[in-house]
């Protein structure tokens, strides 16, 4: 019987590690993401945001940069066609996207993956004459994330380098903004899953957020040189 059950395990392991495409393995940096047929390319700073495939001891991984650490989900690939659907995380490491270009992009990049998890998402993979690879990754809902073995590279934007601060941090009630003399025009704040949970357009140098339950949540600062996100934690 004990035979029996190793040799069930070791089908499995053989199925999952080999029905897959063994070319996702690899490092993907992101170029685009299209949601809801808008096109939202990553800025200068925001070329940390490498997704990678990895099948360790014959068990699938996906590495997804979230905020300022890395998170590991388990994958189930489909046997028959290039599909998989990202489970449950399982854990988390420091990672490289910390700085102020990533937070505002992670917004929108965020629920691509976790708004869709436990469902199946297709990819493909093009060569490209540059001996280069695209991945492109579409939701149920026929989003895109456009990947590519090599770093986007864009110019610097001087508006992504105006300086907000927030105060304190972790806050309880009150929750303070000030700016480098650049006036502020409206405060949006989101909760992990990118939904709108405060707005604020009359008092933008402060923002009550005792209503909000404990956590980590991301305050978008509208001025008139553009959009800049900063996180916070909630006690």
């Amino acid at each position: 019987m004990k035979k029996l059950l190793l040799l069930l395990i070791c089908i499995l392991i053989s199925v999952q590690t080999f029905a897959q495409n063994p070319e996702i393995y690899e490092d993907w940096h992101l170029h685009n993401l299209i949601i809801n047929g808008e096109n939202h390319i990553p800025n200068h700073l925001a070329q940390a945001l490498i997704c990678t495939f990895r099948n360790e001891v014959g068990v699938d991984y996906f590495y997804f940069p979230n905020d300022n650490y890395i998170e590991a989900f388990l994958v189930d690939y489909a046997p028959s066609n290039d599909t998989f659907i990202l489970l449950f995380y399982i854990a988390y490491q420091l990672g490289i996207c910390s700085n102020q270009a990533c937070l505002d992009f992670f917004v929108i990049y965020s629920p691509f993956y976790y708004s869709y998890a436990e469902t199946e998402m297709n990819y493909e993979i093009i060569h490209n004459s540059n001996d280069s690879k695209t991945l492109i990754v579409t939701n149920i809902d026929g989003d895109q994330a456009i990947y590519n073995t090599e770093p986007l590279v864009l110019s610097i934007d001087e508006n992504s380098l105006v300086t907000f601060i927030v105060f304190p941090n972790p806050v309880s009630e009150t929750l303070f903004i000030t700016s480098e003399n650049l006036p502020i025009e409206n405060l949006t704040v989101y909760n992990l899953s990118g939904q709108t949970v405060l707005i604020e357009n009359q008092k933008v140098e402060e923002l009550n957020v005792s209503s909000l339950s404990a956590g980590l949540y991301f305050i978008e600062i509208t001025s008139e040189v553009g959009k800049q996100i900063q996180k916070f934690v909630k006690h």
